[in-house]
């Protein structure tokens, strides 16, 4: 079974007592554990979103956020995705 270690930077923005820790280190190896890290949703987005309980897709075509919101949410969306993407686990998926 695949694990993931999710580095969530919108809750914690200093990861060294995980990066430092040999036993968390050691076992990341071991049992080859993935890394994503996920960037900072931007507060007044994050915000926007759950007050009108909108999907992050849904959110892009409010007409209530500006357009340079709307640009942080895509560019946060485009990380988020990239980060999965790099951890390979989701290739196997396209071949089935």
């Amino acid at each position: 079974m695949p694990h993931v270690l999710v580095r969530n930077w919108g809750l914690c923005d200093d990861w060294r007592h995980v990066d430092e820790d040999e036993e968390i280190q050691d076992a990341i190896r071991e049992y080859q554990v993935s890394v994503i890290d996920l960037p900072k949703f931007p507060y007044t987005e994050r915000n926007f979103v759950e007050a009108h309980q909108l999907t992050l897709t849904d959110a892009l075509a409010h007409q209530s956020l500006s357009l340079v919101s709307r640009q942080r949410i895509k560019n946060f969306m485009r990380d988020v995705f990239a980060g999965i993407e790099r951890t390979g686990l989701f290739n196997h998926a396209e071949s089935a």
